[in-house]
């Protein structure tokens, strides 16, 4: 996975920080990936090639970085972070969810 982010133009420049904030996200937003996807693409066992235009503009304001960067990114992560456990999320995590989800109905719970 950091070898083929590397490789990338720009997505190379990616800090780990937001790299860790993409893997801890995504088990608490595999739901709201799968509710919009074909019949074909919903098996929960396996990442599904695209995410819908909210999650994209969702992961975007988080990261600061282009949609076509989340869809790249997404494309290049999608099978080895799909299947992470989830790890709880912290304040600064869900006040990430507020800012950036919201207004597309995205959001997590503080355990």
């Amino acid at each position: 996975m950091f070898e083929h982010i590397a490789r990338h133009e720009v997505l190379s420049g990616l800090s780990l920080e937001s790299l860790s904030t993409v893997t801890r996200f995504i088990p608490h937003l595999k739901r709201d990936i799968l509710q919009p996807q074909s019949s074909a693409q919903s098996n929960p066992h396996i990442a599904p090639d695209k995410l819908s235009s909210s999650l994209i503009a969702f992961m975007s304001g988080v990261l600061g970085i282009s949609g076509t960067l989340i869809s790249d990114l997404w494309t290049i992560i999608r099978e080895e972070v799909w299947n992470l456990p989830a790890v709880p999320l912290s304040k600064s995590d869900y006040m990430l969810f507020k800012e950036h989800g919201w207004e597309y109905g995205i959001g997590c719970v503080l355990h």
